[in-house]
């Protein structure tokens, strides 16, 4: 089979929100569905399923407020809208069954589906998050993340941009920030350049309910009866939490993928989909011998 070069752009209405989503793949595959971290957008897994696409059919969506979906009227947020359009939009799909692959907050809201209706799903893949992680210290990644979420908004020039994230981020290649840049940035008429993602919510008070809602997920991990993988990046989630998340999930495993960090997806691709694969492959198996 050929790989997709190109996704198709696609919009659906996913119960009060319209997503935007990025198709990879001819029908009849077996479906594979990927949910980005907090302000990334579905680009993030270009190359992850720009490969994967010579044996499955990916789709790649843009979360509420992210990337090419309408931003919230509300401000809603929380993890439960999240899971709310995740599972619209699942339930809008042609699919018997579907791996679900969740980076972060899109991992949060993975969990969240994968808790509620395991029996939908033929596999879960978490990257690089656990509900049990301790994010109240000040040392932990979270702190990161917040500094630089909080911090400049607005960009003279695109190089300022670039500039800004590997002065927060110095061990990602100045390249590969440039080009993932081109999706998560818009520019203001003829003038300064912004972040694309809605920042209206964007405070203190956000990352500390972000943490509560995490921590929620904690009940719902013994009931994901699909089989699950784990995966961290080697200097992203520590190897304690991620073993801590994998042992209580009853059918889950854990896997690691060198030189990446938190963003395992875009920092190792290759590494990420030699991970992958086998997990696909085997969940994918098992759900069409279990028909």
């Amino acid at each position: 089979m050929s790989a997709t070069k190109t996704p198709i752009r696609r919009h659906v209405v996913a119960g009060a929100i319209r997503l935007h989503y990025l198709d990879w793949g001819a029908d009849g595959r077996p479906a594979v569905v990927f949910l980005h971290g907090g302000g990334l957008n579905a680009h993030t897994w270009d190359r992850v399923c720009m490969e994967l696409s010579k044996d499955f059919h990916c789709y790649a969506v843009d979360l509420r407020g992210h990337g090419d979906s309408e931003w919230s009227s509300t401000l809603d947020y929380s993890l439960d809208a999240h899971a709310a359009d995740l599972i619209a939009f699942l339930d809008g799909l042609q699919e018997r069954a579907i791996v679900l692959v969740g980076h972060s907050l899109g991992g949060h809201a993975a969990i969240r589906y994968a808790g509620m209706q395991p029996h939908r799903l033929a596999g879960l893949v978490v990257v690089d998050t656990s509900p049990f992680e301790s994010l109240h210290d000040p040392t932990s990644r979270l702190t990161r993340v917040r500094d630089f979420v909080l911090g400049a908004t607005e960009f003279a020039t695109y190089e300022d941009a670039v500039a800004y994230v590997q002065q927060h981020y110095p061990e990602r290649d100045r390249a590969m920030i440039a080009a993932a840049l081109t999706h998560a940035l818009r520019q203001v008429g003829d003038g300064p350049w912004t972040w694309k993602r809605d920042q209206r919510h964007l405070d203190w008070s956000y990352f500390e309910r972000a943490i509560a809602d995490m921590e929620t997920l904690q009940p719902l991990v013994a009931r994901i009866t699909c089989p699950a993988l784990v995966v961290r990046g080697e200097f992203g989630m520590s190897a304690a939490d991620a073993a801590a998340f994998g042992s209580r999930l009853p059918h889950g495993h854990t896997t690691v993928v060198v030189g990446a960090g938190h963003n395992v997806q875009s920092e190792n691709p290759d590494g990420f989909v030699a991970a992958l694969r086998p997990f696909l492959d085997d969940a994918h198996s098992h759900a069409r011998q279990s028909r």
